[in-house]
């Protein structure tokens, strides 16, 4: 039990960092990609606030259950903490992939979670990122996965995007603009 969560069976922290380094040095020596996706459910503390942990750790345990559907079986589906996921996704010929999988996590989390007598309606922000080209570590990528993740908090929810090393430039007609005040 020292490499899994007691909670949701899956993979815990530890093992997961561990699987996600051994991918990204196998995507070094394929040439192929790994993707990480950062998965943070949005307004989970409500769920515990107004209706218990009980309930919470319900949610959590079948959320778990559907991550683990939406992928396939060479993937990895991990708790990273909290209402946090991290699912690690080997051997990807094209990033269209992990965006496909994002939309299926996203889809299997549309329909109500029963827990405690209740219906409990979940959504999540993703966060995006692909070794080696966002990063050669472990580190790398869980860093670049949350800043995804981040910003699609801040646009909204219930959505993902993928990492962006530098935001796109201003046109220069909109620079101007800005420059203007306009």
């Amino acid at each position: 039990q020292a490499t899994h969560d007691a909670l949701t069976g899956l993979p815990n922290r530890s093992l997961l960092l561990d699987r996600l380094e051994h991918e990204l040095l196998r995507a070094q020596r394929t040439g192929l990609t790994v993707a990480l996706l950062f998965v943070d459910l949005d307004r989970f503390k409500a769920i515990n606030d107004r209706y218990g942990h009980d309930a919470g750790d319900a949610v959590l345990r079948e959320v778990a259950a559907r991550l683990r559907r939406a992928v396939r079986g060479c993937d990895t589906v991990g708790r990273f903490g909290g209402d946090e996921f991290v699912v690690v996704l080997a051997d990807l010929h094209a990033a269209a992939h992990a965006e496909c999988t994002a939309q299926r996590i996203l889809a299997a989390l549309e329909l109500p979670i029963a827990a405690d007598g209740r219906m409990h309606a979940c959504s999540a922000s993703i966060g995006i990122t692909l070794g080696p080209d966002d990063g050669n570590t472990a580190t790398d990528l869980l860093r670049n996965g949350d800043a995804a993740m981040y910003r699609v908090k801040a646009t909204g929810r219930a959505g993902y995007d993928f990492f962006m090393a530098r935001p796109p430039a201003a046109t220069t007609a909109e620079a101007g603009m800005a420059a203007d005040g306009g």
